[in-house]
């Protein structure tokens, strides 16, 4: 009888379903999310050549004026977690707007899509320019 259950216990043991185990977390955990003063994102973004900037607002305020070298995607357009899922989300962004709401409310987005680094610039492309850092002219 003992035999019977050893050989019973193995089988139930050996067909039951294997939980696969992941070695990665999931995005939100190894999600890296910082915002910056512009006096703090200047020279980190002097230093690091692979970030790359994503200006949030309308293409208006982008034609107005932007960080050179930014891509516009619209966080009001109806097609931007569409255009934001196209990026590669290995790449560090950082992402600004004009006062700071926008780009919070991207990052909160992007962060949930799986983007692994993400740096929100604080008081948005406003204190950028209030400290003399460059802009494109319009």
């Amino acid at each position: 009888m003992y035999r019977f259950l050893i050989v019973l216990s193995c089988l139930v043991l050996a067909c039951a379903p294997q939980q696969e185990k992941s070695d990665q977390a999931p995005a939100a955990e190894t999600a890296q999310v910082q915002s910056l003063s512009a006096q703090a994102a200047a020279p980190l973004l002097k230093q690091d050549s692979s970030i790359r900037y994503l200006d949030v607002r309308t293409p208006g305020e982008f034609n107005s004026g932007h960080i050179a070298g930014a891509q516009n995607i619209d966080w009001n357009g109806p097609d931007f977690a569409t255009a934001v899922a196209t990026l590669d989300k290995n790449q560090p962004y950082f992402v600004y707007c004009a006062s700071g709401r926008r780009s919070s409310e991207a990052v909160a987005k992007m962060q949930a899509l799986g983007f692994k680094r993400l740096y929100n610039l604080e008081g948005g492309i406003q204190s950028w320019q209030s400290q003399g850092l460059p802009t494109t002219a319009p």
